[in-house]
């Protein structure tokens, strides 16, 4: 796989116009404590990259709760659901199976649409 690395959620979403991904896999602790929901939440939802909306995420943490039960958070993002949600420190084989079913399954809903 081609690798692009972004330092926060402003970046992140500055380089998808640069290198239209397969996938992203995002971090929730970012610059901020929950940066990588409002970078997901920007993704999924806002109008100016609704032609990235069918990219799988895959959304890691070191946190060990459900998303959400450890951070309060806006109403707005409790809606955001990543494709796959993995804890650090990450099985590295785990995380490659995730990645591939990922691509996989965005492969396919692509040919139905």
């Amino acid at each position: 796989y081609t690798v692009f690395e972004a330092a926060s959620g402003r970046e992140g979403l500055a380089r998808l116009s640069e290198h239209e991904p397969d996938l992203i896999v995002v971090d929730i602790m970012m610059e901020t404590g929950d940066e990588g929901y409002g970078f997901t939440q920007a993704v999924k939802y806002r109008d100016e990259y609704r032609r990235y909306r069918n990219i799988p995420v895959v959304m890691v943490s070191s946190i060990q709760e459900t998303p959400g039960q450890r951070f309060p958070m806006a109403p707005e993002l409790e809606l955001i659901q990543p494709d796959a949600y993995l804890t650090k420190p990450l099985d590295i084989d785990r995380f490659v199976a995730v990645v591939h079913r990922a691509l996989e399954r965005s492969a396919g809903n692509e040919e139905r649409t």
